[in-house]
């Protein structure tokens, strides 16, 4: 029904050339916040894979999941009243850190500056980790 209305709005429309728009924008800060007076924030943090000098790869996935699951969400959601967190790699990006509705903002930060150190020291059967691979794998193959 749609179709027919579609191709009569699109046949109105002039094909006209445009400057591209010139934006100047500032150089955002190496570290910076917004504040928003709304009644949801997202804490983030965001890496590019330049200054974290590592190439994007699947195993960059399988980390993820296996810092959200074992490390992250377990404190952040279950001990310190997060709604959720998200961890992933993005290749324009890079690698990031977000926790949702999270009211422990310093908390928050201080977790994320520990995933090094529990990282290293996590003790996973060699099953437990064939466990996240496959699960980033199957991410990786959906249609």
């Amino acid at each position: 029904m749609n179709a027919p209305l579609a191709e009569d709005f699109f046949a109105e429309m002039t094909a006209e050339e445009r400057e591209y728009p010139e934006y100047n924008l500032p150089e955002p800060a190496l570290k910076e916040a917004i504040s928003v007076d709304g009644n949801i924030q997202y804490n983030c943090l965001i890496s590019s894979f330049s200054q974290l000098g590592v190439e994007p790869d699947y195993t960059l996935g399988v980390t993820g999941s296996l810092v959200v699951d074992q490390l992250v969400l377990p404190v952040l959601r279950d001990q310190m009243g997060a709604y959720g967190f998200y961890c992933g790699i993005d290749d324009d990006i890079g690698l990031y850190m977000i926790s949702y509705r999270d009211p422990n903002l310093s908390a928050t930060f201080d977790l994320y500056d520990s995933l090094p150190e529990k990282l290293a020291s996590l003790d996973l059967s060699q099953e437990v980790i064939d466990g996240y691979i496959m699960n980033a794998y199957s991410e990786l193959a959906k249609p």
